[in-house]
């Protein structure tokens, strides 16, 4: 069997305005099974039953070509660090890292390596190919970034876009300030005009 040669892609990374227990919680979620949410080169991820071990099973189609593979987790840091590896299947591996900027804000860093034949891995030793295949997934992380930002929006009950409170009302309550000033400063004309 010929044995490929591994390549690396440019590592990408991405600020998401929520905590990073939430940004590994949805990008982990249930064996990665949403990252088609966010990356269009998958169809479909799905977990595998009845292993002892965490293993996912993943799909990828480009340009009416399919492959598929089965990764397990190398190593897991709940909320910091993910980093997986193919057993079957396309040779690939990757990570991604969450590191907590402030506490509602996360930069994550994803590295993704496999191995392909040597006349393509050729073609990744040149710069358009791989600051193609690096703007496709700077397109998926920000993608991501909108998803995980609007749950986490979702969770805290838009607390940023004003009282959540129904029995609150804003805008009732300002009109109440204003109703008596308006009416003081109305007599202080009519007073006005009276001394003229």
């Amino acid at each position: 069997v010929l044995m490929g040669e591994w390549v690396t892609l440019p590592s990408v990374k991405q600020l998401v305005n929520a905590p990073a227990d939430r940004c590994f919680s949805i990008f982990t979620c249930d064996g990665y099974t949403r990252w088609p949410e966010w990356s269009p080169w998958l169809t479909e991820v799905t977990t595998e039953p009845g292993e002892e071990e965490a293993i996912s099973r993943w799909f990828l189609t480009a340009k009416g070509f399919g492959i598929s593979w089965l990764a397990r987790n190398a190593e897991v840091e709940e909320g910091k660090l993910i980093r997986w590896e193919s057993i079957s299947g396309v040779r690939q591996g990757g990570s991604c890292s969450f590191t907590a900027i402030a506490p509602q804000s996360t930069e994550l860093c994803l590295e993704l390596r496999f191995e392909t034949p040597a006349a393509i891995a050729l073609l990744f030793s040149g710069p358009w190919l791989r600051e193609y295949v690096k703007g496709r997934l700077q397109a998926d992380m920000e993608r991501f970034a909108v998803i995980a930002e609007r749950e986490h929006r979702e969770a805290q009950g838009d607390q940023d876009d004003g009282p959540s409170d129904p029995g609150i009302d804003e805008p009732a309550s300002q009109d109440a300030v204003r109703k008596p000033l308006r009416q003081r400063l109305s007599g202080l004309r009519d007073r006005f005009r009276r001394s003229e």
